[in-house]
């Protein structure tokens, strides 16, 4: 299952579509959540607890803490040596783990409010148990 529900996972490798992207500006968490803030010149990675807590929401709670900090820290310390290719590769090397169903729900919801277009990544763990209305 994928949180397009398309039926399918796209082909794996560093093109995927995945829950993490940067940009010169940062890193961020899909659709819009920024992971990372400036601090004068400097990005930085935001809190590794609030790391956690917006990464979790998506792909449930056996992301890593500690390797998920490490590498939000690797992609901005490339990015502000403007290396926004080597910051796109340490992000799409990060072994998280597929998107909960729950965190399915969320994007499909989020995807509905905004009006954005929901990323074909996988999703896997057990059925939500949330009720359907929670996340309209």
């Amino acid at each position: 299952m994928t949180a397009a529900l398309t039926g399918r996972a796209v082909a794996r490798g560093p093109n995927r579509p995945r829950t993490l992207v940067c940009t010169a500006d940062g890193v961020w968490l899909w659709p819009g959540t920024p992971l990372t803030e400036r601090r004068g010149a400097v990005l930085m990675p935001i809190p590794a607890s609030q790391l956690y807590q917006h990464v979790a929401t998506l792909h449930g709670p056996s992301v890593h803490p500690a390797m998920l900090a490490r590498t939000i820290a690797r992609a901005a310390a490339c990015l502000n040596q403007a290396r926004l290719q080597d910051a796109d590769d340490v992000l799409a090397a990060v072994p998280l783990p597929p998107v909960s169903f729950d965190g399915a729900a969320l994007m499909q919801a989020i995807s509905k409010r905004l009006g954005v277009q929901v990323p074909d990544v996988a999703v896997a763990g057990w059925p939500s148990s949330s009720r359907v209305d929670l996340f309209e």
